[in-house]
Order: structure tokens, then C-alpha cells, then sequence
């Protein structure tokens, strides 16, 4: 080991381990197989410690961290077994409540300030996980004082600052005043020193060991004794002297927990640098005729709205999974997936477009017993609102541990104080500005709650073991390429009982070549569905023409969809999906014979539809236009002005109209040539 060559330390600490050696640590062989990130040695000597009824913390905490990412089930029943025997571990019970959040699993957490870790025994990497537990709780309002607390304690680690950051932030927030009125025990002071000092801070703290460093002075300080009981203006003696005193007046008073926030906030990119979670920007006063501040946080808005176009772009031109799409801007392919459809001249690429392809889906679909839910399939469905489809019991649906923890943590996210405000944006040569009211919000937030209550009850939430055996250098390549929740979705499909429904093509490659699982997206599902009478056939055709309207590649529509798209965008060619849909029938590389004759099906029986003559015409218009776009079906369309009659039969009236609005379009083109 010390000479880097563990692989063949391996066998030697194996043997040493099976043979029971008393003097061996098997710390050495668990060190030696995640230096190989062999997993599944990990898990399988942490099960021998196990039965051999060894039980320690240093070993449970090493075995905890695999065990939350391959069995989240194994790691609630150690750590509950655990502190039936240690019930005053405190660590070991916050481990415990950190899994019950992150599942929704409440029986699990203990959030009172009692069940917690005093603030001097808490490690710096489990505070954050403290200040999340502590505000899920009944004592919540004691978060802010916690990590205050830690942070005296801590000072110089970036953690304890980002754990109070996150005290005030997350829900629910404190409700400290934001100033003072008069100056008393726990106050911040900034004053200012007559007749010409500098802006300077001291904090009353109530200890006799106060921390200079962090300004802090103590209750019988002579100066803070001076303070006690001063308002904002007041003069107190900074400091007396033998032949002049000292003067100072009180410039601003807040709680000291505000002051240390607004510290740990302007002050963090300077303490850290890139480390920093937070960056500031000096803003100008008022009369300021440039307001450099302002053009600085344009520059950056316009600066990362070029950078997701260019990865848009990337994602569009080459292999690319929706993870690292979303990865790029610091999302996952939940969000991925969401921005690329809600996008215009966007591509979702969920599918190759073969008949094979979709045949073989259909087949995945008629013959497997459980359907593995990725995150894109997530967004998809919510972004059609059909998530009710996963209450149907013609699937059984499953999803990975960390893709249900890596959902949770996106929608609870999505709705936090962090996000609250406004959404500031860049867009063809003009600036946005998107506001949420509170209202709306609120509204979104039980959405989310109810849609993870309905997947916890329709969805089975299984561990990934199988992703521990995957070779070492396949894992982690899976595990950066499509996110750790990917490669857990891709574990699971393996078993040959499953297929993988995923809207990512990239992500279902992968999963076709290296374990030849099965695969499935959005349109082939809702197909399979609607074939059995789960789905109405025109709710079918309306989720069809959306995925249309947000480019899904290769979705295959007819009639009927045409239909939904027109009543969707209210019949107008500038609108989604409508708009979206003529882009299908204006591609050169189409169908166009087949796309021809679904337009000619389409203007005999939108003749039959009970709109005004003038609307059809202008619909007609656009699909003429769409159509003649691409030189190769020009004869098509003439052709049927010129056989009108084999269309429409004894539909004369709509025969008249339909020609009617075609001459018009003619002439109209016609003349824009000349």
C-alpha cells in the first residue's frame, strides 16, 4: 500500500481477513479496496464485520456512506441498530434524520436541539446536515443560533459560514428584527468615531471569553457597558483618557446573529475565493450616472445566457446525455430536460425515429414487469401533466433511491426562500426579468408535495446494489456521464424483467450497450396506454401534439393530433404546437409522401370541422406554405388542387372551400414571386 500498489496488497489483506487474524485491522483491507473503488468488497467485508459482531462507530460511519448510496434500506437498519445500543450518539441519530428527509421517511428524524450534537463536538462536515434537521423541526427557530454558535467555534471554514447562510435562508426562516431600537445584551454596534473615523463593528457577546477576532466584546467590558441603552446618534466615550477622552457615536444596532449573516455574506468571496458559494456586487449610490454595479450584473446574466446557448448547441451536435446538459449550469437532467423543451428551436432527442426502434419499445413494454423511471421521464410527464399515469396498474413502476432523493431535492429546491423573488434572463438581444407571486408559489409548492406523495405510493423506491459490481471504471465514467442518479436507473434496468423508460437517447445507448437492457420513452408509454383503454384516445393525441410542440425527435402523429395542435395554439401558425407542427411538415429530410398524405387526410376532415370559413383558409394557408418549402412536393400539392374531387368525394361544399382557399394561396404566391 505505501509503495501504490494495492491491487496487489488485496489478496494479502483478504487472506489475512478470512483467516481471522486477531491483530489484523480490517480498516487496512476496507482502506485498500476503496483506494480500487471496489465497492462491493466494501459492502461485502462491512457485512462480515457485521456478522462477526463487530460494532464500532469508526467502521458503521465508513460502511454508511456506501450504504446510503447502494441501500438506503441497510443503512437505516445499522444506524437504528446502532443506537439501540448507543441511544446517546448524536451523530449517529443526525445520520439516521438526514436519511429520513432525504427519503420522506419522518418516523426517522429527530430534529429537536436536544437530539443534536452540541455545536463544540459537531464535526465541520455533518453542520449543514444539522441546520437541515433542526429546521424540520419544532425548534427550528433556534437554527440561526446553532450554526451562529458553530460558527464562533469555526470561523475559518467556509462550511460554518454556508451553515449559517443556510439558518436564515431555508424554510421556515427566522423571524429576527432586522434592527435594533436600543442598543442591549446579544446587539451589534457599527459606530463611528468623532470626528472623522472609519465605520467599525463590535458585537456584545454574552461570554467572558469573547473573540476578539470576530469583534466581540464582553457584557462587563468598559465599552460595552458605555453602549447599553444607546439608541441610533447617541455619543458614548470610545475610551478615556488622562487628558482627553475618546468620542464615538452609534451609527446602526442589529441582533448579532444579522450582523455575522451580512459578514458571512459580503465577506465570503474574499475569505474563500473560488471556493466561495456566494459573489458580490458593490452597487453604486443612486446619483451614480453609470451604475457600474448594474452593468456588471448584466454582463453575467448575458454572459451565462451565451453559455447555456452554447451548450444547447453542444447537446444538439453531439453525444451528449441530458445530465451533462443540465450539469453544465449546475441543474440535473430533471432541469435538463425541462429547459430543452421548453425551449424554441430546441431538439429533445429521446429517440433514433426507426420503426425497429419503436417496435422493439412496443414489445419492452407488452413483456416486462416493471418499468424503471428516469428523471427525464419525471419532467416529461410533468410537463404534460399526465402524472397520473403512474397510478395506473398496468405497470409496475420503480425508480432508483438516488434518482427519488436527487427529485426530491430538485422540486423542494425549486420552491425554497433561495429561489423566491425574481428570475432574471437574457433572450434574443433583450433582458427579462420572470417574477413568481407568492401565490403562485405557494400553489407550486403543493403540487410538488402532492406528486412525490403519488410516486411514493405508485412507485416502488429500490436500491441500486447491482451498481456496486459494475467494473470500477465503468461505474465512474456512468456515474459523470449521466449523474450518480443515471447510473443507478441504468443498474436497475439491467435485470432483464425491466425496461428503462428515459426521454434521454443518449442515456438509453448506453444502457443498450453496455447491459443490454431494454428501453422505452414518453410517446411509446402513453402509446401502450391509450392502446388498452388507460388513455383516452384524444387526451393521446393532445399529449402527442405537445411533445410535438416541444420537438421531441421523431414523434409520430396523424390525424387527430393535427387536431389538438390547431386547438392548442387557438388556431394560429405562430403559436406552440401548432407552430411546431408545420416545422414538421417544411423539413426537407421528411416524409414527404407520407407527411402528404396525412395533410390531405387532414383538409378533408377539417372541412368537417365547425370553425369559420376564413380560419380554415388561414390554417390551409400556413400548411400549404409549410409544405411547399421543400421543392420535392410541389407536384403533390398541385396535383390535388388538380384532383380535389378524389379527396373530398361528395363533400362538394368542402371540395369549393378547399380549392377556394388553394387558389387564393396560389395567386397570393404567384404574385409575391413576380
Amino acid at each position: 500500500m505505501q509503495v501504490g500498489r494495492p491491487a496487489d496488497a488485496l489478496p494479502l489483506f483478504q487472506d489475512l481477513f478470512d483467516n481471522a487474524i486477531l491483530s489484523f485491522d480490517p480498516g487496512l483491507l476496507l482502506d485498500c479496496a476503496a483506494r480500487m473503488h471496489l465497492d462491493d468488497k466494501v459492502l461485502e467485508v462491512c457485512e462480515t464485520i457485521h456478522d462477526r459482531g463487530v460494532v464500532n462507530w469508526r467502521l458503521l460511519e465508513f460502511e454508511v456512506q456506501y450504504l446510503e448510496k447502494y441501500n438506503i434500506g441497510k443503512a437505516i437498519q445499522r444506524l437504528s441498530e446502532f443506537l439501540q445500543t448507543e441511544p446517546q450518539h448524536r451523530i449517529a441519530r443526525l445520520r439516521l434524520s438526514v436519511i429520513g428527509i432525504l427519503h420522506s421517511k419522518p418516523e426517522l428524524v429527530s430534529s429537536s436541539l436536544d437530539d443534536l450534537p452540541r455545536v463544540e463536538d459537531l464535526p465541520v462536515e455533518y453542520v449543514r446536515q444539522a441546520i437541515g434537521v433542526l429546521k424540520s423541526g419544532k425548534d427550528a427557530a433556534l437554527a440561526v443560533d446553532y450554526a451562529y454558535r458553530f460558527l464562533r467555534h469555526h470561523f475559518d471554514e467556509i462550511e460554518a459560514h454556508n451553515a449559517l447562510i443556510q439558518s436564515f435562508v431555508d424554510d421556515p426562516q427566522p423571524t429576527l428584527p432586522p434592527t435594533l431600537n436600543v442598543v442591549e445584551m446579544g446587539a451589534a454596534v457599527c459606530y463611528l468615531e468623532v470626528p472623522n473615523g472609519t465605520p467599525k463593528w463590535i458585537v456584545i457577546e454574552e461570554t467572558e471569553r469573547p473573540i476578539s477576532g470576530l469583534d466581540e466584546v464582553s457584557p462587563t467590558s468598559p465599552i460595552a457597558i458605555e453602549l447599553l441603552g444607546k439608541k441610533v446618534d447617541d455619543r458614548f466615550t470610545l475610551a478615556k483618557g488622562a487628558i482627553s477622552s475618546r468620542e464615538a457615536v452609534v451609527k446602526q444596532i442589529v441582533p448579532k446573529h444579522v450582523r455575522r449573516f451580512q459578514d458571512s455574506m459580503g465577506e465570503m468571496q474574499i475569505r474563500f475565493g473560488p471556493a466561495s458559494t456566494v459573489e458580490s456586487v458593490q452597487i453604486g449610490p443612486p446619483e451614480d450616472p453609470v451604475q457600474k454595479w448594474l452593468v456588471t450584473l448584466l454582463a453575467s446574466v448575458q454572459k451565462r445566457s451565451n453559455a447555456v446557448s452554447e451548450v444547447k448547441s453542444i447537446y444538439t451536435t453531439q453525444h451528449v446525455s441530458i445530465h451533462l446538459f443540465g450539469s453544465s449550469f449546475g441543474k440535473n437532467a430533471y432541469n435538463g430536460l425541462v429547459t430543452l423543451a421548453l425551449a424554441e428551436e430546441q431538439v429533445v432527442k429521446c429517440c433514433a425515429g426507426t420503426v425497429e426502434e419503436r417496435e422493439q419499445a412496443a414489445l419492452a413494454l407488452r413483456t416486462a414487469n416493471t418499468v424503471v423511471l428516469d428523471l427525464s421521464a419525471i419532467a416529461t410527464l410533468r410537463l404534460l401533466r399526465l402524472e397520473r399515469i403512474l397510478a395506473t396498474k398496468q405497470f409496475r413502476f420503480a425508480m432508483s433511491e438516488g434518482t427519488w432523493t436527487e427529485l426530491n431535492m430538485t422540486l423542494k429546491e425549486s420552491t425554497s426562500p433561495l429561489m423566491s423573488g425574481g428570475t432574471f434572463g437574457y433572450h434574443d438581444g433583450r433582458f427579462t426579468l420572470h417574477e413568481e407571486s407568492a401565490e403562485a408559489k405557494e400553489q407550486r409548492k403543493k403540487e410538488n408535495e402532492a406528486f412525490l406523495s403519488l410516486i411514493q405510493v405508485n412507485a416502488e423506491i429500490l436500491p441500486p446494489t447491482g451498481l456496486a459490481s459494475i467494473e470500477p471504471g465503468t461505474r465512474e465514467s456512468l456515474e459523470k456521464f449521466l449523474g450518480q442518479y443515471g447510473a443507478e436507473a441504468l443498474a436497475l434496468a439491467r435485470n432483464p424483467d425491466c425496461v428503462l423508460w428515459t426521454d434521454d437517447f443518449v442515456q438509453a445507448q448506453a444502457a443498450a450497450g453496455l447491459f443490454g437492457a431494454r428501453r422505452a420513452w414518453t410517446q411509446v408509454v402513453l402509446a401502450s396506454l391509450a392502446g388498452v383503454g388507460l388513455m383516452a384516445q384524444q387526451e393521446y393525441s393532445e399529449a402527442t401534439a405537445r411533445l410535438v410542440g416541444m420537438q421531441f425527435t421523431a414523434t409520430t402523429f396523424d390525424c387527430s393530433v393535427i387536431v389538438e395542435a390547431l386547438r392548442l395554439s387557438e388556431f394560429t401558425p405562430s403559436r406552440y404546437p401548432l407552430k411546431q407542427m408545420l416545422d414538421v411538415f417544411s423539413d426537407p429530410h421528411g416524409d414527404v409522401q407520407g407527411l402528404f398524405g396525412l395533410f390531405a387526410e387532414f383538409a378533408v376532415k377539417f372541412h368537417q370541422e365547425q370553425s369559420f370559413p376564413e380560419r380554415r383558409c388561414l390554417v390551409l394557408w400556413s400548411f400549404l406554405e409549410a409544405i411547399w418549402r421543400n421543392p420535392s412536393a410541389h407536384n403533390f400539392l398541385l396535383n390535388m388542387r388538380k384532383f380535389s374531387s378524389r379527396y373530398f368525394g361528395v363533400n362538394v361544399i368542402g371540395e369549393a372551400e378547399f380549392n377556394g382557399c388553394f387558389d387564393q394561396w396560389f395567386t397570393n404566391r404567384e404574385r409575391s414571386i413576380l
